[in-house]
Formats: structure tokens, C-alpha cells, sequence
């Protein structure tokens, strides 16, 4: 992270924060945009108005202006280091008005050329108290380091993967895609319950690649059941050593399994893999469908609130830029969103075919095992004492059996992320 840019965002409003919200309506969506020294080159006028700064108090001033005392400083951290990257990011941050009022907001931060675009909305979901909490035990870490901010900050910091697994989240990337839709999601309901026209839809695909993420990351067995394979099959072949010459011929077979054992437990570690590429892939692909629907609302809410006479000259005073200029800013910033898009449903099909050719790969390889437990069996029963080595085997079929089941479980997964990726082309044909 940029040291400037770490030295200036470290530092608090000079404000004295009271503690009682600043009221502001669930439509309301406000942006700004800053250099990477995180000075605020431009914003619209609804900022300026919940702010509650005059707009040359806001413009060219570090965004910290309003930075709340009570946000942990590993979080911006976190944000900086991530769009300074060049990856956007979501999170929930408390911000300060000039009048000391705090107001929670919901932020998207992306990447634009040499500048930032910070999008937000009022947070009106059921994750914002749960993340509160979260903060506080961040804040209290950082608290106990003194001056040594630094210190504070790596440890608070250290402490985040912890913390996100208390919640369900394995990663930060993960907690940010589901808050993002959940908040869209929530603001619809909100609008519609206060008589208001609905924003821009949210694309039905990211809601359902959450679900089928989920449904694929749910089914984490196959590694495992690799390795069960592996054991049962040294079980088998040690079974038919102790057999001695009568077990000659099975000690053939036990050695036939143990083979394709251990290149199902290859095969299974293969599989694994991939799939988690699909995984991460699926949920990039479904922050990308939620951040370009409210890029879409920003732009659209910004436009509708045009009305009036005011002079270039006016509109530079109140945004830090003209009105059309903006415009162009968010169409530019919108059609950006847009490729990432679709350059994600190019990469999602790209992890489908590979995650398809390893599944059916491993499928082929457990009918091989199968088929040796039959040979297995019937090569038992002609010995004296064989059914140890018959029950191993049968056990062996079982797991394989089940390998499959998982498997084909997994491809039918697989094949539902195919339909809604083609179903998606289909309406944004390029």
C-alpha cells in the first residue's frame, strides 16, 4: 500500500462525532471520486448534502474528511490495498458529517484509470449489525496498540480471517459479493414498501451462482473419498498376501485396485481443484452482474436529478465537475463493468470445460475400480478364507459407487452454470 496514501487515510475527521444517525432516504445513491493520494476530485450533489459540508470543503480534500472514529483502520486498509490493485471492492464503512451525525453506507470502490469511483447506498439488509460487531472487536484491537497505529492495524488485521469464519465467510470476497446483493436486494423491497419506483433489476444469474457455488463448495468430498479408496484398497491387497499361495491370484487383483486407487486419488485432488477455480470464478462473476446493475442505478439516479439551469461553471463549484462530464464518467465507468462481465463469462466457461473433462475423467476411472470388485469377488469365493478380502472389495465398490454419485451430483451443478452463462449471452450479445 502506498505509504502517502496510508498516512493520510489513518487519520480521523477532526469532527466530534455525536452519537446520533444522520437521516437520509433508502433512494438516495451518491458517488465520489478520488485521486490515489484519496483526494476527492468529484461527486454528485447528494453526497454534498449528507455530507453536510459545503462542496470546496469536500473537493480536493483527503476523503478522510469524513472518516468515522469508530471505523477499524484495517479495513481501509484492506479496501486500499485491494482497488489500488486494480480489483474493486465492497464494504460497509461509517462515515462522519460535518454536523458530527454518523451514517452507515454500503460503498462499491472500483478502479477507474488514475482515479477511484465510490458508489453508495443506505445499507438497509440484515448483515449491517452483524458487521457492526465485527468492527467494534477490530477497533478494540487496534485500541489496545496506543500510538503505534501500525501495530494496531496488522493485528486487528491478523484478526479477519477469524473473524469471517465466525460469520460463515471463508473469504472477505465472499462476504463482500453477499452483502452487495443482499443490500440490492433489500433496497428493492425498501423502495417498493415506500411507494417508489424499482431500480435497476438485478440480473437473476448472480443470485443463482451464489446458490450454485454454494451447492458445489457444499460437496467437498471427493478428495476424501480419494483417499478412503486408497486405504480400502491397501486393505485388500494386504488381505491377499496373508492368504499366501492360495491368495496368489487375489494378491493380483489387490495390487489391479490399488493401481486405479491411487489414480483416483490423483484424479480426486484434480477435481477438487478445479472445481475450486469454478467456485472463485462463480463468485467473481456474481459481484461483477451486482456491481454493473447499481453502476446502471448510479448513472440512471444521477441523470434524473439533472433538473435545473445551473451553469457549467455552477456545476464545477458543486461536483468538482460538470454535470455531462459526470455523465460520461459513469457511462464510461458503466461500460467497463460491462466487459469485466462478459470477460467473466468467458473465464467461467473456460473453468466449465476443464472442470467437465476432469469430472468425467475420474467417473471413467471408478467404473474401472467397480469393475475390478468384480472380479475380486468371484475370485473370493474359490478360496478358502476369502471373505475378508470379499468384504474389503465390496467396500471399495461402495466408495467408488459413491464417488460417482457425488460426481455426477457435481456435473449436473456444473451443467445449470452452463444454461445461465448461455442464457446471459443471450441477452448481451456484444
Amino acid at each position: 500500500m502506498h505509504e502517502t496514501v496510508l498516512t493520510h487515510e489513518m487519520k480521523t475527521s477532526p469532527i466530534v462525532p455525536v452519537s446520533r444517525p444522520r437521516a437520509f432516504p433508502v433512494e438516495d445513491l451518491f458517488f465520489s471520486v478520488t485521486d490515489r493520494k484519496g483526494v476527492i476530485t468529484a461527486c454528485n450533489d447528494v453526497f454534498v448534502r449528507i455530507a453536510g459540508f459545503a462542496p470546496e470543503e469536500l473537493l480536493a480534500s483527503p476523503h478522510n474528511i469524513i472518516r468515522h472514529p469508530d471505523m477499524p483502520r484495517c479495513v481501509f486498509k484492506l479496501l486500499w490495498d485491494e482497488i489500488l490493485a486494480g480489483r474493486p471492492l465492497g464494504a460497509y464503512v461509517k462515515n462522519i458529517a460535518k454536523t458530527g451525525e454518523y451514517y452507515w453506507v454500503f460503498a462499491l470502490v472500483l478502479p477507474m484509470g488514475d482515479h477511484f469511483l465510490s458508489v453508495r447506498l443506505k445499507p438497509t439488509g440484515q448483515i449491517l449489525p452483524v458487521v457492526e460487531r465485527t468492527y467494534a472487536a477490530l477497533l478494540a484491537e487496534e485500541a489496545k496498540h496506543g500510538r503505534d497505529w501500525r501495530a494496531g492495524m496488522a493485528a486487528a488485521g491478523a484478526m479477519l480471517p477469524a473473524g469471517l469464519a465466525g460469520l460463515g465467510f471463508c473469504s472477505y470476497q465472499e462476504l463482500m459479493t453477499t452483502a452487495l446483493l443482499h443490500e440490492l436486494e433489500a433496497r428493492e423491497q425498501a423502495l417498493a414498501a415506500a411507494g417508489h419506483p424499482p431500480p435497476t433489476a438485478l440480473p437473476q444469474e448472480a443470485g443463482e451462482m451464489q446458490e450454485l457455488r454454494a451447492q458445489l463448495t457444499s460437496s467437498e468430498r471427493v478428495a476424501d473419498m480419494g483417499f478412503d479408496v486408497s486405504l480400502l484398497a491397501l486393505n485388500a491387497s494386504i488381505a491377499a498376501v496373508k492368504r499366501g499361495n492360495a491368495g496368489r491370484a487375489l494378491a493380483v487383483v489387490g495390487r489391479q485396485i490399488a493401481e486405479v486407487a491411487r489414480s483416483i486419488a490423483d484424479e480426486a485432488d484434480q477435481v477438487s481443484k478445479v472445481r475450486a477455480g469454478l467456485a472463485t470464478a462463480l463468485l467473481d462473476s456474481s459481484f461483477r452482474l451486482a456491481a454493473h446493475s447499481l453502476l446502471t442505478e448510479m448513472k440512471e439516479h444521477f441523470g434524473r436529478g439533472m433538473a435545473g439551469e445551473a451553469s457549467p461553471a455552477d456545476e464545477r463549484h458543486q461536483c468538482g465537475a460538470t454535470h455531462a462530464e459526470l455523465i460520461e464518467m459513469l457511462d464510461r465507468v458503466n461500460d467497463e463493468a460491462m466487459d469485466h462481465c462478459r470477460s467473466n463469462m468467458a473465464q467461467l466457461e473456460r473453468h466449465l470445460a476443464q472442470f467437465s473433462k476432469t469430472n468425467a475423467a475420474l467417473s471413467r476411472t471408478a467404473i474401472h475400480l467397480e469393475l475390478g470388485q468384480i472380479t475380486g469377488k468371484t475370485l473370493s469365493a474359490a478360496i478358502p478364507r476369502g471373505a475378508h478380502f470379499a468384504a474389503l472389495v465390496d467396500e471399495v465398490s461402495a466408495v467408488s459407487s459413491q464417488l460417482r454419485h457425488e460426481l455426477w451430483q457435481q456435473q449436473e451443478s456444473a451443467r445449470n452454470v452452463e444454461g445461465l452463462v448461455s442464457r446471459w449471452r443471450r441477452r448481451h450479445v456484444a
